[in-house]
Formats: structure tokens, C-alpha cells, sequence
């Protein structure tokens, strides 16, 4: 298999994270949105924000039951030239954190799947490009395939 990305596990604090080489589809961000948002709206199981993403990039953000986050978060990521970029996906891996609770840091080490827009970490990550700004999203309960095989189904390791 040709790898795209390099691998890298945070510590010992339960996620696994890289700079995606593309990444295309719509994200359904329902668990915590980070940076200044989730201490504004904590959980977001009841108002999912979701993002259309082409080429790496959120082309369109959608949350039709908080029009005001959705232009918030549609203002943040024009911030800067790659603000908008796909610049991490995550694995939590941490079945200590239950629930969600609005404190991103622990939130994304749910069992589950994070996306940023923004800051690649390119000094772990071999990211080619920068930008100011660092936004996770956390996405509960997702299937994912990676490279054509399933990595997670609803929120839950197959291997």
C-alpha cells in the first residue's frame, strides 16, 4: 500500500492523527466543535453542523438549527488562504471518555473521528502548507473506510 500520510500517536491521551493527502464528502460534525466554539455551544448532538468538503477544502457549511453558528463558522474558516483546508483527521481511541461535554480536548479522544480545518500540524505531519487557525470537529458514532477498507462502523473498531 502507498502511504499518503504519516502517522503519529498524541502521547498516551487516545488519538491517532494525520494531515490527509484529499479528502471529499460531507462531514456531519455532531459530537463538539472546537477552538472558541465549543466553549460558546458545548455539544452539538442537537444541532449537527455539516461540512461540504472538495478537494480538502469546506466549500459549504450547513446548520440549519443555529443559522448564527453557521455564520460564525462560515466567517472562521475565510480567516486565512487554507483556513478552510482539511489539515487533520483523527481516531479517539479513548474508551474512558462516555459522552460528550463540550471540552473539546477531551471530547475528541472519543471513541470516534475528528476533523480540523486549518493547521495541519506540519512539523509532525509532513504538511506541506500552514495556516493560522486549528478548528476540530468531532464526529460520533461515523463508518469509516480508509483506502477502501472499513476502519470503523457506527462509532465502533472492526478490527
Amino acid at each position: 500500500m502507498e502511504q499518503h500520510w504519516l502517522w503519529i500517536f498524541l502521547r498516551t491521551d487516545g488519538e491517532v492523527f494525520t494531515c490527509p493527502a484529499n479528502v471529499n464528502g460531507i462531514a456531519v460534525i455532531n459530537g463538539s466543535l472546537g477552538d472558541v466554539f465549543s466553549r460558546k455551544y458545548k455539544s452539538l448532538e442537537k444541532t449537527p453542523v455539516r461540512w461540504h468538503i472538495v478537494d480538502s477544502r469546506i466549500v459549504a457549511v450547513e446548520c440549519h438549527q443555529n443559522r448564527k453558528l453557521e455564520a460564525e463558522f462560515k466567517r472562521y474558516i475565510k480567516l486565512d488562504r487554507n483556513s478552510n483546508r482539511i489539515g487533520e483527521f483523527a481516531v479517539g481511541a479513548n474508551y474512558g471518555v462516555k459522552k460528550i461535554i463540550g471540552n473539546l480536548l477531551q471530547d475528541e479522544k472519543i471513541v470516534g473521528v475528528h476533523m480540523a480545518a486549518g493547521y495541519p500540524y506540519p512539523e509532525l505531519t509532513g504538511a506541506k502548507w500552514n495556516s493560522k487557525v486549528h478548528c476540530d470537529g468531532v464526529i460520533t458514532k461515523p463508518t469509516v473506510f480508509v483506502d477502501g477498507m472499513l476502519l470503523m462502523d457506527n462509532g465502533k473498531f472492526v478490527f
